[in-house]
């Protein structure tokens, strides 16, 4: 049994979909902070469900 087995899954959903996610925010909506924070935070939310 692993250390932290429970870390496992939430390991591969932050290196998952989840940072290359927010990165390809930033890039579409570069200069535009608004809008960055409330895509970022609706992909979030997704995420979350």
């Amino acid at each position: 049994m692993p250390p932290l087995r429970y870390l496992t899954g939430e390991v591969a959903l932050v290196l998952g979909p989840f940072i290359p996610g927010s990165f390809w925010i930033m890039r579409l909506t570069y200069g535009r902070f608004g809008l960055y924070m409330l895509l970022n935070l609706i992909t979030d939310w997704l995420f979350v469900l």
